[in-house]
């Protein structure tokens, strides 16, 4: 039994997600991409686009695994609610200047 256990364990450690790079100082939006850090938010809201900035947050201590999807972005096949498909929140500061 234990070995299941192990064996599961593994099989959902490969489909974590990677650490997001880049965070919005206004709706906190996850991003993966380097090019669009200090850029504007592309999230949109209604009609209203975010108003943000993406923030560099490469640190890994920016950043903690979602426990409700246990970092994979999913839950219960549907997008997680909790870290919105990130698979990780941040816990970093929400300062332009220092993320």
């Amino acid at each position: 039994m234990e070995q299941v256990h192990a064996l599961a364990q593994a099989y959902h450690q490969q489909m974590k997600r990677e650490l997001p790079v880049t965070c919005c100082t206004e709706c906190g939006g996850a991003g993966y991409n380097m090019r669009v850090a200090n850029g504007r938010c592309c999230k949109a809201s209604g009609e209203q686009r975010c108003r943000g900035i993406n923030a560099i947050a490469t640190k890994t201590f920016d950043w903690s695994e979602c426990t409700h999807c246990q970092a994979t972005g999913y839950y219960r096949n549907k997008e997680c609610p909790n870290c919105k498909g990130a698979g990780y929140l941040f816990v970093g500061l929400r300062d332009e200047a220092t993320v």
